[in-house]
């Protein structure tokens, strides 16, 4: 059977599902771009004239997704004129979509019972030989299925994409255990030729294999800098550019997710792991519930680990959590890794160094390496899929 994709559904409008519809829009690909269908009409519905029956009022959500798709930086679309090849909808009206698509990607909400609802409810519609994946970041490619027919697990299995879906090359396959090899062959081939993706090969376990080992980097990150006495200013500095990887650093990064949802994630693994030493690798620092509590989340909340006031910038101190003036950064290895005009030179400058910022990143990266080594074969089967995650 030669598969082609020429139409895909997209359960869930949110920031990765609508990433995910722009993308195959970029690729020249029409997607239905579907939600749920609002609970009750607001005053602004009803100054609108809607009513609950209103196709407008009915498509709201998906709509607003769409809209935000088209106003998104940086830019989801190549061309905004390309946001014509999504069509949205909604999960009661719209569901005889399905059956015109090659390919359905569910992207709800991270709780099993909604996937498996979610799925159970698109069945119907669903032409034999269709591929379902899912964009889960955790849960359990199998688990989800587990109470479908043998041909649907055949052709389902995990497409895990990273935010923002255009420019985050990684894309994580995670078959089940009933899926077919050619299913696998061909996305991968769809996935890297298409969408542009650089693929690597999971295996259900927590988390895959990027969640699995960003969420290690977390608590090892906020713990040394605990155990160091570094401020958060001090950590991103180290954390950015300076080893290869985005400006905003540890606790930037933790800011702009929302902290909220990097405990979750966290937390996630660590219930799905069996190993005490290993629960505690993924064991958070106190200050980070204190946090949850005090409802200081990041951007989402306009307060996290920093805090704008007028044009200052303010971080907060781990100890005490009170705000105050974030303030320069001086580490003899850092301004060695500035100087650096290679990553290998960069990471080497801290290698070489004995600040507590070369310490810092010696014991954070390690103790990351070390544990992606330890996970092979469970995770992966090899170096180069946990090497290019």
């Amino acid at each position: 059977m030669k598969r082609k994709i020429g139409k895909v559904a997209v359960i869930g409008s949110g920031t990765m599902g609508g990433g995910i519809a722009a993308q195959l829009a970029n690729a020249g690909i029409r997607s239905y771009l579907l939600d749920i269908v609002p609970r009750e009409l607001t005053d602004k519905d009803k100054a609108q004239g809607l009513t609950l029956e209103s196709p407008a009022f009915r498509n709201k959500i998906a709509t607003a997704n769409k809209e935000a798709i088209l106003k998104s930086r940086p830019a989801a679309l190549m061309n905004k004129e390309d946001g014509d090849l999504i069509t949205v909808g909604n999960t009661e009206d719209n569901l005889p979509w399905i059956s015109e698509c090659d390919w359905v990607v569910e992207v709800v909400p991270e709780k099993v019972e909604i996937k498996k609802a979610v799925l159970k409810s698109i069945a119907p519609f669903i032409k034999p030989g269709t591929l379902v994946t899912s964009n889960t970041s955790s849960i359990s490619i199998n688990s989800i299925v587990a109470d479908m027919p043998l041909e649907f697990r055949q052709h389902w299995m995990g497409t895990h994409f990273f935010n923002p879906v255009r420019y985050m090359k990684l894309l994580e396959l995670i078959p089940g255990k009933d899926t077919l090899p050619e299913v696998v062959n061909f996305f991968a081939d769809f996935g890297e030729r298409v969408l542009g993706k650089g693929i690597v090969y999971a295996k259900d376990t927590p988390a895959f294999i990027a969640n699995r080992l960003g969420n290690r980097g977390g608590p090892s990150a906020l713990g040394l800098a605990l155990e160091l006495g570094l401020t958060i200013s001090e950590v991103d500095a180290i954390t950015g550019t300076a080893i290869g990887r985005p400006a905003m650093g540890t606790f930037g990064l933790y800011d702009l997710v929302g902290l909220d949802i990097g405990v979750a994630s966290t937390e996630e693994v660590k219930h799905n792991v069996t190993d005490p030493a290993e629960q505690q690798m993924y064991t958070l620092p106190d200050f980070t519930k204190k946090m949850l509590e005090k409802g200081m989340l990041g951007n989402k909340t306009k307060g996290g680990f920093y805090k704008k006031v007028g044009k200052e910038k303010l971080a907060i101190d781990l100890n005490t959590l009170e705000y105050g003036p974030a303030k320069p950064v001086q580490f003899a290895s850092l301004d060695a890794a500035k100087k650096a005009k290679t990553l290998p030179e960069k990471i080497q400058a801290f290698y070489e160094g004995d600040d507590k910022a070369a310490q810092f990143n010696w014991r954070n990266l390690t103790n990351v390496f070390i544990y992606a080594a330890s996970k092979i074969p469970e995770v992966s089967d090899d170096l180069l899929n946990m090497d290019a995650a």
